[in-house]
């Protein structure tokens, strides 16, 4: 029942509009623009399915409405998200981020897939030389001028270089304090140095230092196995320097 009740655009609007604050009728009419007769029918209809509840005049939603209504939502921002560039996500692979936080890719905000017209290093040293920090997680090697900085990166095994390595990366992943760029593989295979994207939203920049922490986490795990010989030992130098 729960479900056919959100089916309907007209009542999440009603969800919608009591997530701010609880409202009587007359508000909830003029702020949704539903009619008197259809609003006092939707209005029933989640009350009997345990979404909202009344305390006097006003409406307010239940624990079971705040609950339904959060994971809506957050399904209606992923989709906005995945459908601003559609055509980007279905040509390019993204299944090295964990899931943990690809449900929160909607973190990225008002982000854009940028089409860079210059070498990808030369924009990446660009924008961490205008950093107060950044971190990195890259599938591929970077220039020499890069890595002898105090950058912090987070190197995929087959980059074959860094002094922290983890299984399992395909994405270069640059978080600064101002911003995150974010360099996917193609579907058919090989990492997409001309479109990128990049967003300036701060829910963004600390997703992209939770994607480094994720990586630098894993590495940390891979260096600590007891079979630790099998690492390069510039690992072992990096985890007794801490």
């Amino acid at each position: 029942m729960i479900r056919e009740i959100l089916s309907c655009r007209r009542r999440m609007n009603i969800l919608y509009t009591l997530t701010s604050s609880p409202a009587t009728f007359s508000e909830l009419k003029r702020k949704t623009g539903i009619n008197h007769t259809s609003l006092s029918i939707h209005l029933k209809k989640l009350q009997r399915s345990g979404l909202i509840c009344r305390e006097g005049r006003k409406y307010k939603l239940s624990m079971i409405g705040k609950v339904a209504y959060s994971l809506l939502d957050a399904i209606d921002r992923t989709t906005t998200t995945f459908e601003r560039n559609l055509e980007f996500w279905i040509e390019h692979d993204f299944s090295s981020i964990p899931l943990h936080l690809m449900i929160r890719i909607s973190d990225l905000g008002h982000y854009n897939v940028v089409s860079l017209n210059q070498d990808f290093f030369h924009y990446l040293e660009n924008e961490i030389s205008n950093a107060k920090w950044a971190k990195v997680v890259s599938c591929i090697a970077l220039p020499f001028s890069m890595i002898d900085t105090d950058l912090e990166v987070v190197f995929g095994k087959e980059a074959g270089c860094g002094k922290i390595v983890a299984d399992g990366i395909h994405i270069i992943c640059v978080t600064t304090d101002q911003r995150i760029t974010l360099a996917l593989p193609f579907i058919s295979g090989g990492i997409d140095l001309k479109k990128v994207i990049v967003s300036r939203d701060k829910q963004a920049v600390k997703w992209g230092k939770d994607i480094y922490e994720y990586f630098y986490t894993k590495a940390m795990k891979l260096c600590l196995k007891p079979n630790l010989r099998t690492y390069p030992k510039n690992c072992l130098s990096k985890l007794s320097s801490k």
